[in-house]
């Protein structure tokens, strides 16, 4: 089959390039996503501190889910202490040492700090395993520090200030060390008090393999004898992200980033393959009639076009395939550049990634190639041969029927916003669109030809001829006219449905926070990894001050059963200190914030109703080092947009994350003392309004810009597949065209039919578009704000209309010109 194969493809090349087009852009984007998720599962940060040891024995960062992607931990686990004399006995540990981390940060002459925030204090001993150089002695009390020879050019003897958990002390130098990564070292009892371990709990262990043993022997080995630890014992390149956490949690969000954006995209890209192969196919019609009439099978013929489709996929995949390395390294550097990727965390770079991509597109191409010449190749010549020229007058009743099940459906679907105000009500709104736009294309067939004969039938008798044409001419090829428009309003919907939702989420966050955030100033810390008690009541001592509230991000983690599979929801909890009130109101539906005190957490008033939980219940969560607790719900609130599912009291963090300093102090009443009492501070910051308290309206957070970015690359490639698709179906009628012309139609005659199909194509498919996506958006606006339009910028809408009217027009326009350059009498045969 490939002979001939090829050979139709050199006769039909227009609607090939159309395939090879949507194949390449699809294989480009398939490819990036799949480096982003090889990247989460395969990739790690460098070690640094942790260097000189072999293997590391640390708490599980992760609660595993059956059946799905398990959920990373984003506070240091702690393990047990005794674990270091366990490994210790092994045979083939030379040494095994405690490890356990707090901020602590050289101050400068000017007394600010002098290191980077990224530096830490650690305990002696975990220098020791690597340390190729010691100037002077190790720490003997709770007085002396060892300097990393990279962060000062002090001298043993001599005395540096340090401000360690936000304390300011000075400490005399006992020792210069050069060892791997960077820090400040501590004598062991010191260390573990600073760090707010409870007695008898670490960050980690540390393993040097003795010289001569294997490190995969010894690995074995220790996860033997510490089978009995919930520990999981790392080494190789894996050890990076058990030094660096937060490269470890990265590669969880970038898996569980490509999961949620493979769906869409292989959704996306099927449609716009399985269109353009329509195309394709049908072009070719008459030849597989005539390979139908000269003996061809059924099979033979959808083999020859699953065939000549494989041969056109096979070269534009490779183009797509070198084009997707590209973007995921480009994609990379803007997650970096909005923190949402550590700079140290590099990707992973195999031919998996393409491999898979083309493998995908491949099945994808065979599939829409097959069902595209489903119905012709299952026809008898006879019947193969007469509708090579004309189209089934009408199509299955099934068809039509199922395609409006679908759009109800997806309606339907589209009023949770009305039913309920919660996140769950917003994701089900935004993604009606899919099911609708697959149910416009298979009921648009019959909607055509009913629009059209509506129209047919009103055009005024002795009209114009090129309006009659352009009317007849959709109403004969419904089915083509109806691909069109498909194709079209899937450029309108997914392009409206993606920018609005986007800016609709970020309209009803902004109200709840601008009308729920209270807080005049706020302090931060992030030089000195973050503030204390200490700076809390300083704070609250200010005049002018009428409160100040500590607060957390951190994230908890909803445990649950589904069926016989275990699960977790990780949900964003803020985490207030006492005096909430004064800096929030969240509009309490139920409860107290004011009791938002010790194991206390308020719910969102949605998130309560579909979990069935209320006032005064306790419900199991896991914090984010793994710590399981059973809270009790002190209220509900209506909020939840604005400040989240959850909001917990900041007595439930610190009393269970090892040291866990607060992540800002916000602060009701005006003080012109503040920045004095910074100044005399090191390493504070004060901030007007809530936006270093992460609640100020008007910012977009990270994963909308990459939501957006994402949607705006999907609907470019969109729109490159509707003008490809046109083209390629413009192209096809030159036959019809060259018919015209011969019974005496005018070039500038045909030219009018095309601009009014086009017209008429564009108003049909914007309509579609529009109906599909602006009235979802429309109730989602009504739901969430009592505002019954998009929220959003209203220009986009004519805006995405002037823009796909434009496409139509000139992937119909171009072609048309270019058919009528050929004398009719040339391109009938040539057609045929």
């Amino acid at each position: 089959m490939f002979a001939p194969a090829v050979s139709m493809a050199r006769s039909r090349l227009g609607g090939l390039i159309a395939v090879a087009c949507a194949v390449a852009g699809g294989a480009a984007m398939a490819t990036a996503t799949g480096v982003l998720a090889e990247s989460g599962i395969a990739s790690h940060t460098p070690v640094e501190r942790l260097a000189a040891a072999d293997l590391t024995v640390s708490g599980r960062q992760y609660v595993v889910q059956d059946e799905d992607v398990d959920v990373s931990l984003t506070e240091r686990v702690p393990v047990s202490s005794d674990l270091v004399d366990t490994v210790a006995k092994v045979s083939g540990v030379e040494a095994a040492a405690a490890d356990v981390s707090f901020p602590a940060v050289i101050l400068g002459a000017d007394g600010e700090p002098a290191t980077d925030p990224t530096v830490s204090g650690h305990g002696w001993e975990i220098a020791e395993l690597g340390a190729s150089d010691v100037k002077g002695t190790a720490p003997r009390d709770d007085r002396e520090v060892v300097l990393d020879a990279d962060l000062t050019r002090a001298e043993p003897g001599e005395e540096v200030t340090l401000l360690v958990n936000g304390e300011q002390r000075r400490y005399t130098v006992s020792g210069i060390v050069d060892a791997p990564g960077s820090g400040l070292y501590f004598d062991s009892g010191t260390a573990a008090k600073l760090s707010g371990h409870k007695d008898g709990e670490i960050d980690l262990v540390a393993v040097k393999v003795a010289e001569g043993a294997s490190v995969d022997s010894v690995t074995e080995a220790v996860r033997t004898a510490t089978a009995k630890s919930a520990v999981e014992v790392t080494s190789g390149a894996a050890r990076g992200n058990v030094e660096d956490l937060a490269s470890g949690a990265s590669t969880g969000m970038l898996i569980a980033l490509s999961t949620s954006l493979g769906g869409t995209i292989v959704m996306i890209v099927g449609f716009i393959v399985a269109g353009a192969l329509s195309v394709s196919v049908a072009g070719q019609r008459r030849d597989l009639a005539l390979l139908r009439a000269v003996g061809a099978t059924p099979r033979q013929v959808r083999r020859l076009i699953a065939t000549q489709a494989t041969v056109v996929a096979g070269v534009a995949t490779a183009v797509g395939v070198a084009a997707g390395y590209a973007m995921a390294g480009q994609f990379a550097d803007l997650m970096r550049s909005w923190g949402m990727l550590p700079g140290t965390l590099p990707l992973s770079w195999s031919p998996l990634p393409g491999l898979a991509a083309t493998l995908l597109l491949l099945f994808v191409v065979q599939l829409a190639a097959r069902a595209a010449s489903m119905r012709t190749s299952r026809m008898s010549a006879v019947e193969a041969v007469a509708e090579s020229r004309v189209e089934p007058r009408e199509p299955a009743p099934w068809r039509t029927a199922f395609g409006f099940v679908l759009m109800g459906l997806a309606l339907a679907s589209a009023m949770a916003p009305i039913i309920t105000r919660s996140e769950a009500a917003f994701i089900s709104a935004a993604s009606s669109i899919m099911p609708a736009l697959v149910g416009l294309a298979l009921a648009a067939p019959a909607l055509v030809r009913s629009t059209t004969g509506w129209l047919k039938r009103r055009l005024p008798v002795g009209g114009n001829a090129t309006t009659w044409l352009a009317v007849g001419n959709s109403h004969g090829y419904a089915l083509r006219m109806a691909g069109a428009i498909t194709v079209l309003a899937l450029a309108v919907g997914f392009a409206i449905t993606q920018v609005f939702s986007q800016t609709s989420m970020q309209a009803v966050t902004d109200d709840d926070l601008n009308s729920g955030t209270k807080i005049d100033a706020t302090v931060t810390a992030p030089a000195i990894g973050g503030l204390t008690q200490r700076d809390v009541e300083q704070i609250a001592d200010q005049p002018g001050v009428d409160a100040a509230v500590p607060l957390i991000h951190t994230t908890a983690l909803w445990p649950f059963t589904e069926g016989d599979n275990k699960r977790a929801d990780e949900l964003p909890m803020l985490a207030f200190g006492s005096g909430a009130t004064s800096v929030i109101d969240v509009d309490v539906v139920d409860g107290d914030m004011s009791k938002l005190t010790g194991d206390a957490i308020a719910l969102d008033s949605a998130t309560a109703w579909v979990e069935g939980v209320d006032v005064g219940d306790r419900i199991d969560l896991i914090l984010a080092d793994g710590s399981k607790v059973k809270p009790t719900i002190v209220a509900t609130y209506s909020r939840g947009f604005g400040f989240g599912k959850l909001i917990g009291s900041s007595d439930l963090v610190t009393g269970h994350v090892a040291n866990r300093h607060y992540d800002a102090i916000a602060v009701a009443g005006a003080s012109a003392r503040l920045s004095d009492w910074a100044a005399d501070n090191p390493g504070r910051e004060v901030g007007t309004g809530a936006a270093s308290a992460g609640l100020a309206a008007g910012t977009a957070s990270p994963d909308r810009w990459l939501n957006l970015v994402v949607s705006l690359a999907l609907l470019g490639y969109v729109l490159l597949g509707v003008g490809n698709s046109l083209v390629a179906a413009t192209t096809r009628r030159r036959s019809e065209f060259a018919a015209l012309r011969l019974i005496g139609a005018t070039p500038a005659q045909i030219r009018g039919m095309m601009s009014r199909e086009a017209l008429l194509m564009t108003v049909l498919a914007v309509g579609a578009g529009l109906a599909l996506s602006v009235v979802p958006q429309s109730i989602l606006g009504l739901g969430l704000l009592g505002l019954p339009w998009p929220q959003g910028p209203l220009w986009m809408i004519p805006a995405m209309a002037i823009l796909v009217a434009a496409i139509a027009w000139l992937a119909t326009a171009a072609p048309t010109r270019r058919a009528l350059r050929v004398p009719p009498t040339q391109a009938l045969p040539a057609q045929d």
